[in-house]
């Protein structure tokens, strides 16, 4: 009988202490607050993507292919390439505070370790490798 007496407490201490852990809705909120900030800056990366593609819609312009790149290697957020008729189009999302995108700015350049600097527009948090594009992507870039 001890045993069975033992075994409910023990199982009451869970319930209670389980209890405790999930009942704290003020972390709960900051951490809702972090995944909407979160999926907020996903949406805005989205958005611009969305944005360029469209553009390139109303331009007449269509892509045969598009890849998501490894922006990382240029310090970058998100990058995605557009392969056109001739041509490729290589755009890349940035924070704006980080040093890699400061430096684009200042050298209107990104640098990919062991492959040396690309020449690159810079605008609003955005970067495109400058390699061939025509000048109305260019204009289109900088609506961004």
């Amino acid at each position: 009988m001890s045993k069975k007496i033992l075994a409910l407490m023990m199982g009451l201490a869970m319930v209670i202490a389980l209890s405790a852990c999930t009942g704290d809705s003020g972390n709960q909120n900051s951490g809702d607050n972090a995944l909407s900030a979160s999926q907020n800056g996903q949406a805005q990366t989205e958005d611009v993507f969305a944005k360029f593609e469209k553009g390139l819609s109303d331009l007449g312009m269509t892509y045969s292919a598009k890849t998501e790149t490894v922006a990382d290697m240029i310090g970058g957020i998100k990058g995605q390439k557009y392969t056109m008729d001739g041509y490729t189009i290589e755009l890349y999302q940035f924070d704006p505070s980080s040093d890699a995108y400061k430096s684009a700015e200042e050298k209107q350049a990104v640098t990919m370790e062991g492959f040396g600097d690309f020449s690159v527009y810079v605008h609003n948090g955005m970067v495109m490798m400058k390699d061939g594009v025509p000048q109305n992507v260019v204009d289109l870039f900088n609506t961004l």
